[in-house]
């Protein structure tokens, strides 16, 4: 039975759902300023409106307006800024993506008699379902259509911008009137299901209602939705103007009482951050984050920390506000209390919000305080471990401490180099608990003989790194690929220079030719070669640089002549292993080849040799000397003699070995073979 297509299904549909969610999150993010600013030009006038009554200056009629223009325009904004991200995502031009987006949601509009309209309020245009879709769908069906037409703008000639767009006219018709056609059939579905799921709610009461509203928004916000706007507009939520307790309808109670600094009482979150932070991105993060959760907007937090899809904080984040209500629920059914909110704003900060609601009232205040302290408790343990997680470890080992290990993420971070919000989490885990694991390990090099055929002499050493554990196991360096992956690399590459310099400075009498391994990202830091070319001054040092560095020597051929220059030799690392390119032997940089492993275990098989014989036959034409790598058996170290290779490294002759035992290899072959 054929089982490949329903897994190639089920992919398809992971890797558009996850563009789909990063495409909206980066575009609800892009739009952060514009909210900020509506929400302040709302809090000016309720302070102004609760500090001054029935006092309206030319000034402030003038903020209103701008306030009301902004919220007519924020429905154009908002699918304008999804279009963009998901276009760029599919190689759609973002125009025209802007263009069928909006037509398609002014076709929703009117022609499921929600009647087009510019007086809605900024988060329900942002957070209906249909704003969101639009974009969406007819990007999907736009490119379905175009690839149909066999048009693609990541080929087309850009020198026909007018020849395009006339090809892009029809495919665009249809890629709305397929989009609007789907988005009204799913909006006359929706409508029951909706009705229903509301009508369900119709015999519970009100405090559940609010109790279910509180947790469901909480969860939607982890999703990277707004929690409180989303759910206000699938739900009737007219209970919540309904009176509650100490004369508090559910909003304001919920205001008042179960989130302080935005859902989730992030000021309580702000607070275990500011108290417990030490890395970098957190600190300036929690800065800029500060003065909009003391205004209780938590947008920067929920995308810029993440909170969405986070592992850790989602519990607290969930959990704090469900006990801020029953606590305060309990303690206010209990009180002869009464507080009049009327009129008072949501951006209100907290303890201010309540001592103005209730006239002063201290006891009021101190339990906003209590409340606020109890969700630091019990954010506590979470950012703790979420900060133990995601942050630069500050006892680090010796690579990082010289290569300011901090300093390098922070600027890998800022040029955007795997942090889009899908994988950010992941992307620092794993590299910090790669960290953690040399900490609490030790990083030692060994070092693989390299035998000369022709002589039977040591001719060189590879040093190798390998983590030692606590228990004395001696084990590969598997983290070296996420220090890769974020740019760190060299971090480790300075750890190995530095530890072979200190090694060959400590030992007295001759050695053979040290082989280092270098990353082409430490190629590419002049500073980081100058110091290593000067390190390395009259040593018999050999740089081992993986093949596919050789696909765009020119990128590092300054570095390169500066180690060329010093005395220092440079090798084709691996070659054979997927980017072979006949011009890498070619360029003159490298004098020696190693020829990858992964070869010499094919030398079992006629096709094996044959091209293993062909490489040895070029690099030899080409006066380049070759190594065989990882070759362990007799018959492997018979059939690289036929094939002329120079030297073999490998199990054949010795394992890796630490600095003194090799030095007693080479010694010994030199009295045996010299």
């Amino acid at each position: 039975m054929d089982t490949a297509s329903p897994v190639k299904q089920n992919d398809f549909l992971r890797v558009h759902l996850k563009i789909a969610h990063s495409a909206l999150c980066d575009a609800f993010l892009d739009l952060l300023p514009l909210v900020v600013i509506m929400a302040s030009i709302t809090l000016i006038r309720v302070i102004i409106n609760l500090a001054i009554p029935h006092q309206e200056w030319v000034w402030l009629q003038q903020l209103n307006m701008m306030h009301v223009f902004l919220q007519k325009i924020f429905p154009i904004l908002v699918s304008m800024s999804i279009a963009s991200y998901f276009a760029t995502a599919h190689s759609v031009r973002v125009t025209h993506a802007i263009v069928a987006s909006l037509v398609t949601f002014t076709f929703i509009r009117v022609f499921t008699d929600q009647e087009f309209s510019f007086d809605q309020g900024p988060w329900d245009a942002l957070y209906n379902i249909n704003i969101i879709l639009s974009p969406l769908l007819v990007i999907i069906c736009l490119r379905f259509i175009l690839t149909l037409f066999g048009i693609d703008e990541r080929t087309i000639s850009l020198d026909s911008n007018t020849l395009v767009a006339v090809k892009n006219l029809l495919p665009m018709l249809l890629g709305v009137a397929l989009a609007s056609l789907l988005l009204v059939s799913l909006n006359w579905l929706a409508n029951p299901v909706i009705d229903v799921m509301t009508a369900s709610l119709d015999g519970v009461s009100d405090t559940t209602k609010n109790m279910s509203r509180t947790l469901v928004l909480h969860l939607m916000w982890l999703t990277g939705l707004h929690g409180s706007n989303s759910f206000d507009l699938i739900f009737n939520t007219q209970f919540m103007s309904h009176t509650y307790l100490a004369g508090l309808s559910h909003a304001q109670f919920f205001d008042l009482f179960v989130v302080y600094g935005g859902s989730g009482s992030c000021l309580s979150l702000v607070i275990a951050l500011l108290l417990l932070q030490k890395d970098k991105h957190t600190k300036n993060l929690t800065r800029v984050a500060l003065p909009m959760v003391i205004f209780n907007i938590n947008e920067v937090l929920i995308f810029g920390l993440p909170i969405m899809f986070n592992r850790v904080l989602w519990v607290p984040f969930v959990l704090v506000p469900m006990v801020n209500f029953g606590l305060a629920s309990l303690i206010l059914q209990y009180s002869q209390l009464v507080i009049n909110a009327d009129g008072l704003h949501w951006a209100t900060p907290a303890l201010l919000n309540i001592y103005w609601a209730s006239h002063g009232n201290w006891t009021l205040v101190l339990l906003q305080i209590v409340l606020i302290a109890l969700g630091v408790s019990i954010y506590w343990p979470f950012v703790k471990r979420f900060l133990n997680i995601t942050n630069v470890p500050r006892s680090l080992i010796g690579p990082n401490q010289k290569f300011y290990i901090e300093d390098g993420l922070n600027y890998v971070e800022q040029g955007g180099l795997g942090t889009t919000h899908d994988n950010y989490w992941n992307y620092r885990v794993q590299l910090f608990d790669d960290i953690r694991t040399i900490e609490n390990n030790n990083l030692e090099l060994v070092y693989q003989p390299i035998v000369c055929i022709n002589s039977g002499r040591c001719v060189g050493l590879e040093a190798l790194l390998r983590l030692r554990t606590k228990n004395g196991a001696l084990l590969p360096p598997t983290f070296i690929a996420s220090f890769e992956r974020s740019g760190l690399a060299p971090a480790i590459d300075w750890w190995v220079t530095q530890e072979v310099k200190n090694t060959l400075l400590q030992h007295h009498g001759p050695v053979p030719y040290i082989s280092i391994n270098i990353n082409p990202q430490t190629l590419a830091f002049g500073s980081a070669v100058k110091h290593i070319a000067k390190t390395f001054t009259g040593f018999s040092v050999r740089f081992e640089v993986i093949e596919r560095a050789f696909l765009d020597v020119e990128k590092y051929q300054d570095n390169i002549s500066q180690l060329l220059a010093s005395g220092i030799k440079i090798s084709i690392d691996d070659f054979g292993v997927g980017f072979s390119n006949l011009s890498q032997l070619s360029t003159g940089v490298a004098d020696l080849v190693k020829i990858d492993r992964s070869l010499i275990l094919q030398l079992h098989t006629k096709p094996g040799q044959t091209l293993f014989s062909q490489i040895c036959t070029m690099c030899k034409k080409l006066d380049l000397a070759i190594v065989a790598e990882g070759v362990e058996t007799p018959v492997q170290y018979e059939y690289v003699v036929q094939s002329g290779v120079n030297m073999v490294q490998g199990f054949f002759f010795s394992a890796a070995l630490p600095w003194q035992e090799a030095i007693t290899f080479y010694q010994h072959r030199e009295l045996t073979k010299g």
